[in-house]
């Protein structure tokens, strides 16, 4: 969300807006402290102001953040608010950002499916669904130590798989809610 409303915004634009009134050189007072003569400078090229006599200095986000008592995030807000920017927070509109998703989730089915297919041998092989239960929360909490107790009692190139697999699925939902931003519930 940083990055788009400081792309979408004008430094300039911002701190008429706000109040900061500029004049041809992009020099004003500043809001920061009290002072007879324009310290607080403006660079419309780079997008960040200074000022000369406090010191304080930053992008578009940091000036509203202090101008308001703001938290960045909130600062952020702000902008999209007061400007209508219509940013949603979280929501990043790349097409890098679209392929990520899709090859995360292109992963977690993958990994979602050998685990059903890892259920579905264990079922073959084991009529006590009790018993089952048990050994898939066995192998959730601990995969690797699954393996390496019962990995020669099955085949062993299905099991590291399906162990690998177990491995994965772990901190996919985490990985998708926190990192991603969405709702992951599986495959379809």
């Amino acid at each position: 969300m940083f990055q788009q409303v400081k792309q979408a915004v004008n430094i300039v634009e911002v701190c008429e807006f706000y109040g900061i009134n500029l004049n041809r050189s992009y020099k004003a007072k500043c809001p920061f402290h009290n002072e007879n003569t324009p310290s607080f400078s403006i660079s419309p090229k780079k997008q960040i102001f200074h000022c000369f006599g406090c010191g304080e200095g930053g992008d578009v986000i940091t000036l509203v953040a202090k101008l308001f008592c703001l938290t960045p995030l909130d600062a952020c807000k702000k902008i999209n608010e007061d400007f209508r920017l219509g940013i949603i927070p979280g929501k990043v509109k790349t097409k890098s950002n679209k392929k990520s998703v899709q090859a995360f989730k292109e992963w977690a089915e993958d990994t979602e499916y050998r685990l059903t297919e890892f259920r579905r041998k264990l079922f073959l092989n084991f009529e006590d669904t009790e018993y089952l239960d048990y050994l898939l929360d066995f192998i959730r909490d601990d995969p690797l130590d699954f393996f390496k107790t019962y990995g020669r009692r099955f085949d062993v190139k299905w099991c590291r798989e399906t162990v690998d697999a177990c491995f994965n699925m772990l901190p996919v939902k985490y990985y998708a809610k926190v990192v991603l931003n969405i709702d992951y519930n599986g495959g379809s």
